[in-house]
């Protein structure tokens, strides 16, 4: 008899389906794993290639730091340029196309605003005519780069980064002008002015210019003992807390060379401009966030000591005419304390995959040298040779001015000179292809100085943002064609713009001829100090200190890039302010000539023994002096300060304790700032209203020394505090959007809020210059006090916390958890609706609890305009740090991330474990591949 069984079984197609979908997944798996890492480089075996004379090896270690070895300098460019494209095509084309105004051809319609700016900066036109001007060497070394690019190009095509086949597209042919097409987009990032002087300029027609002054307000560094410049020879020491800063302050430079003999005007009232100078600023910062330029304290670190120097007190303060052979006195010492000329640099860009750097070593046989390159050109920018070392910090030049036009009510193509004559505006039209949609015709004015940059807002926001961009259709933005000889689509443009009779343009120093490619070939096979110095003379921009120093013991500042040369004088109380919008028409406010920064002089072997860059003022001038003006944006001398500290404090110099103080979190600037903090909050009746996390809050600060640990708790409190201390002082007089515009640049802030702190006098309340003006709050009809908002701002940062941290444990508000790293990708902007969120989570780092700010040796700026879990999360830092000492056979280094873009394979990331645990690699400057470097690719030539 069969028997039932009321077990229950699985239907057999059930299982088929279960079977089918595992099968699916698993392959999908597989193809989307090949999809992503069949464009990982291939490290080994042969290629065989067209563009080189001789065999080219490529060898790398484990982290993918390639090692060139060429039998020819050309050979030799060759070979970094198929590594560079290897590791970093995708990013270099990125970054091209952001040049060239072509994101919208590969993104779609949302970086067509981006486009049409960028477009009109023309960028692509001035690499090639930098190109033409280029020496022939520099081009010759600028070719055989190129062809080392297009030869690995040409052959993987259809195995590219994954970027190029989740955008559907193929990189073009490399063109040697695009490597100075990514230099000067490199020197645009570190250009602060280009936003700054719109947003003062703007503030300056809410507020005045008296009242904008105080947001440039002086450095605390004329106290010499405290932060000396860049070309000061004598050391800082630690900062005086309750430190009040004198009411007039030195900026300008001393007298180094006769400008011109023209009569300088009087002063006279200030432009109002009445254009829309907050969207200009905003659609050129809306560029670099799209771009990955985030952050604003793009600078660095760099400083050099002699052989075997010891810093004292004592002699410190020595007059300069005291020769170093005198000063530093030769001892007798131990072997493992004798050292060369130490160098170190490390390099503050924004925190992202992958980063700006590249580490490399290329070999040929007049060429040895390592260090850190910008992937698209081809010479090292940190790093040294046999016998030179070299580093450098943005000098925070101020390369950037903005003028009124005038413009013919009777001839709307034409803008009135000074001289009254005449000079006819010039149309360009471009094409902008947007990816999947149509077209964009745009019409761009140009005067001789720029394109007329007031346009660009009025277009975007005016007709760009109201149009559907659909297939077939063709945007015309401006004006339909320059066919059309009617001025009625300029008539429309300029009824937006109030008045009608004035345009903006602008003069940056990256607009102007240099030859850049050929400072940086000749730096990097420099055989002296003097090979060196001249090499560097031919830079143009960005402007840097360049410290160097060279086998045989000698260490030097050089200042390099050119500076623009303006008539006014010091303290700039007329209409001609550097960092306010100028008359166009005023011969006398325009620029009169670039100068080469060469004429700041050097500081060679100075008797301190050492020489600190740190984006601080570059020379101690004098009021009255001749009228070279460099820049009121300087960062906070805190860093410089720092370093200036520790190498009185070390009673050894090495390469090691160079590199330990390249990771130093301790803030000169919060050391400070809290005493004012602490003592405003310490009184009676303050200590009385506080609630227990509050006062226990107050605990943590007390006994605080400034080091901004990521387990720090009081670095928590004071990095809160501080955001709410500044919103609540500035922002009711600013506006939102002008407050929000301005602290976008961090720095400027916070050398504010440390005036305004200390030059503070509630008796002086009423007054243009008074610090006491911007502590009341303007909503309300009583006068608020510095300690009132301090003890505001003070309770708002708890709050803050207690949300953020999610525990009223305040032990627990580790600085780690609010300051926390994430490396995101170019994707991570949302650029396009086509790049799915998964995709865009994929390529970003895990996060990370980071130290520092922008005033620690570490970096690790956060913005004061974060947002969500992004406020407080660390924007620009020590990407890339450097350090050697020229009696030794090894250089060190250390990069976030890693050095391959190939953001799937194992050199993408490898290095973040050792750069956030302090761990430097060590390469060796041998022309032989050092037996670490594992792996070799050989590149012969083809018959």
């Amino acid at each position: 008899m069969k028997r039932f069984s009321f077990a229950r079984r699985t239907p057999s197609h059930l299982v088929g389906i279960g079977i089918a979908l595992l099968t699916l997944l698993l392959g999908g798996a597989l193809f989307s794993f090949i999809l992503v890492t069949r464009s990982a480089p291939k490290t080994e075996g042969t290629e065989e290639v067209r563009g080189i004379a001789g065999e080219v090896a490529l060898h790398r270690n484990e982290y993918g730091i390639v090692h060139v070895i060429a039998s020819s300098d050309a050979d030799a460019f060759f070979g970094i340029g198929y590594a560079h494209a290897q590791d970093r095509l995708w990013q270099m084309d990125f970054l091209r196309r952001v040049g060239q105004g072509r994101l919208s051809a590969v993104f779609g319609r949302s970086t067509l605003e981006q486009d049409v700016f960028l477009r009109a900066m023309r960028f692509d036109s001035l690499a090639a005519r930098l190109y033409r001007h280029s020496a022939p060497e520099s081009r010759a070394a600028l070719d055989a780069y190129t062809k080392g690019v297009n030869a690995y190009i040409d052959a993987n095509r259809g195995r590219l980064a994954f970027e190029f086949d989740a955008l559907d597209y193929e990189p073009e042919a490399w063109k040697p002008q695009d490597c100075l097409l990514l230099q000067r987009i490199w020197a645009w990032e570190m250009s602060s002015a280009f936003t700054l002087d719109l947003v003062l300029s703007a503030i300056a027609d809410s507020l005045g210019n008296e009242r904008t002054r105080a947001l440039l307000a002086p450095l605390p560094d004329n106290d010499p003992f405290y932060a000396p410049s860049v070309m000061d020879s004598l050391l800082a020491q630690k900062p005086k807390q309750g430190f009040i800063v004198p009411a007039a302050s030195v900026l300008m430079l001393d007298s180094l060379q006769q400008a011109t003999s023209a009569t300088i005007p009087t002063a006279t009232s200030s432009i109002k401009s009445h254009f829309p100078l907050l969207a200009i600023a905003q659609s050129i910062q809306n560029v670099r966030t799209m771009s990955q330029m985030r952050g604003s304290s793009i600078g660095s670190n760099v400083w050099a000591t002699r052989p075997s120097s010891f810093f004292h007190q004592e002699t410190d303060t020595l007059s300069d005419s005291v020769t170093a052979q005198n000063l530093v006195t030769p001892r007798i010492l131990p072997d493992r304390y004798q050292h060369g000329a130490l160098l170190a640099n490390d390099l503050h860009t924004p925190l992202s995959t992958p980063t700006r750097f590249y580490e490399a070593h290329l070999t040929s046989p007049t060429l040895n040298v390592v260090g850190f390159m910008l992937p698209g050109f081809p010479f090292v920018l940190s790093g040294r040779n046999d016998k030179c070392a070299w580093g450098m910090a943005n000098m925070m030049l101020d390369d950037t001015d903005f003028f009124a036009e005038t413009l013919d009510s009777t001839n709307l193509k034409q803008i009135i000179t000074a001289s009254g004559s005449r000079e006819k505006l010039f149309f360009i039209t471009d094409t902008i292809y947007v990816k999947d949609s149509s077209i964009a015709v745009v019409d761009t004015r140009y005067t001789q100085r720029s394109c007329v940059i007031s346009d660009l807002p009025t277009a975007q926001t005016g007709l760009l943002k109201g149009v559907g961009v659909r297939n077939s259709t063709i945007v015309n933005t401006i004006a339909d064609s320059l066919a059309k000889t009617s001025q009625k689509p300029l008539q429309t443009l300029l009824n937006r713009q109030k008045p009608q009779n004035r345009c903006i343009t602008f003069s940056w120093t990256g607009q102007y001829m240099s030859d850049d490619a050929l400072a940086w070939l000749r730096l990097n096979k420099a055989q002296s100090h003097e090979d060196a110095r001249v090499a560097v003379q031919t830079l143009g921009a960005p402007a840097i200190n360049l410290a160097l120093n060279d086998s045989d013991g000698n260490i030097s500042m050089i200042p390099c890039g050119a500076v623009p040369e303006r008539l006014e004088r010091f303290p700039f109380a007329g209409r001609a302010h550097p960092n306010f919008l100028r008359h166009g028409a005023d011969t006398l406010e325009a620029w009169q000539r670039l100068v080469s920064a060469s004429t700041l002089g050097e500081l060679t072997n100075p008797s301190s023994g050492r020489v600190i860059a740190a984006n601080n003022r570059v020379t101690n001038g004098k009021q009255g002096s001749e009228p070279l003006h460099l820049s009121l944006l300087w960062d906070s001398p805190a860093r410089a300060a720092r370093i200036g500290e520790y190498l009185q404090d070390f009673e050894h110099l090495s390469a090691r304790n160079m590199a330990i103080m390249q990771t130093d979190v301790v803030s000169h600037y919060a050391q400070m700032l809290v005493p004012t903090l602490v003592e405003a909050l310490s009184a009676s009746e303050a200590t009385a209203r506080m609630r227990p996390s509050e006062r226990q809050a107050l605990k943590f600060l007390a006994t605080w020394n400034g080091e901004l640990a990521a387990t720090s708790v009081a670095a928590s409190i004071y990095t809160v505090f501080l955001e709410r201390y500044t919103y609540n002082t500035l922002a009711d007089e600013l506006g939102e959007a002008l407050y929000r515009n301005y602290a976008a640049t961090t720095r400027l802030p916070m050398r504010t809020m440390l005036h305004l702190t200390q030059q503070y006098n509630v008796n002086d309340s009423t007054s243009t210059t008074s610090s006491a003006w911007w502590f009341d709050n303007k909503a309300t009809p009583r006068m608020e006090s510095r300690t009132e908002v301090i003890r505001q701002s003070f309770s708002e940062a708890i709050d803050i916390l207690l949300k953020r941290v999610n525990t009223d444990s305040v032990g627990a508000w580790q600085y780690g958890r609010i300051h926390a790293l994430t490396l995101r990708h170019a994707f991570s902007e949302q650029m396009s609706s086509a790049i799915p969120a998964s995709l865009r989570h994929s390529v970003e780092s895990g996060t990370y609890p980071l130290g520092g700010d922008a005033t620690t040796l570490y970096g690790g700026e956060w913005s004061f305009n974060g947002v969500g879990t992004r406020q407080f999360a660390p924007t620009v830092g020590s990407t890339a740090r450097f350090v050697c000492d020229m009696q030794d056979t090894l250089v060190y280094v250390s990069l976030v991330g890693g050095n391959s873009g190939e953001v799937f394979t194992k050199a993408a990331s490898n290095q973040l474990p050792l750069w956030l645990n302090n761990v430097m690699i060590p390469l060796s400057m041998s022309r032989e591949a050092h037996s670490s470097f594992t792996r070799r690719l050989l590149l012969t030539p083809i018959p």
